[in-house]
């Protein structure tokens, strides 16, 4: 089941969304709620929700603030703020950071529950194609580490020996596996498994506790340099956003469908494609959906059917989009293409 926080400082918001909305029904269950961004943060380190819905501004820490904490830890948390209508332009600009989407105050159940249906039925496709990767890659995960291993190799021999082994790990992962989502997952195991060779074999009256602790932090920083620097792995991230995007162009999709699917936040995804790719995620789309057209109208399809097939309402924005793209109109696209065709 899919859980959900509740983030507001108002206590008759959250009594309304938490006693008024059908969770149940939804296939959700409110795990939770916090009165500011502080509680709220804490909230998610114990529970590790799905969906956290926030409120903007609140005491103590607000939800920006929070959100950005949580999506340094968790990122392929839901994140959903509420905001009144004199916070609407500073909700916009959130946006922009790292959340999923927003919903204005004051909040009407049955509009909610339609929204919330989406993002719950979003998140349950992606625990399930979650759990199945991370299942099938414990074999791999289990064969290759073992806790005499770790210790003889990695505790005794240092710093310089435990980067090596990550970084061979890594690679060999990089090989086997070719979903990000399971290579999040995996590069995750191996650091919570070799901390905890360390919490069992580190003789805490030898070593002191803030040591040890200093050490683990460093373990796990350096687990994720290595997985966020690796060409491998962001070839792989973008391999996923396209895959995903040519194979469901022709839908109404968002860019925090897009990034529900692949695992990634939405502002994450945005620069990061922009990154490695040059163009945005909404200029790809545009180009795929664009390739697709002219693709059928070489095929005889009417444009009005055209316009429905690559993911478009309404035909004149169809026609305007396409004639942008290409320098002619579709009816005109399709002439000079049987005019070569004739020649």
């Amino acid at each position: 089941m899919i859980t959900v926080l509740l983030v507001d400082d108002e206590i008759l918001e959250i009594e309304k969304l938490k006693n008024h909305v059908h969770w149940m029904e939804l296939g959700a269950q409110v795990i939770g709620t916090a009165e500011n961004g502080k509680q709220g943060l804490e909230m998610v380190e114990v529970h590790k929700p799905d969906i956290v819905i926030t409120d903007i501004k609140m005491p103590v820490m607000d939800g920006i603030m929070m959100s950005r904490e949580i999506m340094n830890i968790y990122p392929a948390t839901c994140i959903i703020y509420l905001s009144g209508h004199d916070e609407f332009d500073y909700a916009k600009e959130a946006i922009t950071i790292k959340v999923s989407d927003y919903l204005l105050k004051p909040v009407y159940i049955k509009e909610f529950e339609k929204k919330m249906r989406e993002y719950i039925t979003l998140c349950e496709i992606k625990k399930i194609k979650t759990n199945k990767l991370i299942n099938e890659s414990m074999n791999l995960l289990n064969s290759y580490l073992n806790y005499d291993f770790l210790y003889n190799d990695l505790i005794v021999s240092g710093k310089n020996r435990i980067y090596e082994y990550i970084s061979t790990f890594i690679e060999i992962i990089n090989s086997a596996v070719t979903d990000p989502i399971i290579l999040h997952s995996i590069v995750n195991a191996i650091a919570y498994k070799i901390t905890g060779v360390i919490k069992i074999k580190i003789n805490p009256n030898l070593y002191p506790q803030e040591d040890v602790h200093s050490f683990l932090l460093y373990m796990i920083d350096l687990v994720k340099e290595k997985m966020f620097t690796d060409q491998i792995f962001n070839h792989k991230i973008i391999d996923h956003i396209k895959k995903y995007i040519n194979e469901h162009y022709y839908e109404n999709i968002s860019i925090e469908k897009i990034a529900v699917a692949t695992n990634l936040s939405a502002s994450y995804m945005r620069s990061f494609f922009k990154k490695y790719v040059g163009c945005t995620v909404w200029d790809y789309l545009k180009q795929v959906r664009m390739e697709k057209a002219a693709e059928f109208l070489d095929e005889l399809y009417k444009v009005k059917d055209v316009t429905t097939k690559c993911g478009y309402d309404n035909v004149s924005y169809f026609c305007k989009v396409f004639q942008s793209y290409y320098g002619v109109t579709p009816g005109d696209y399709r002439i000079n293409l049987n005019k070569g065709k004739n020649v």
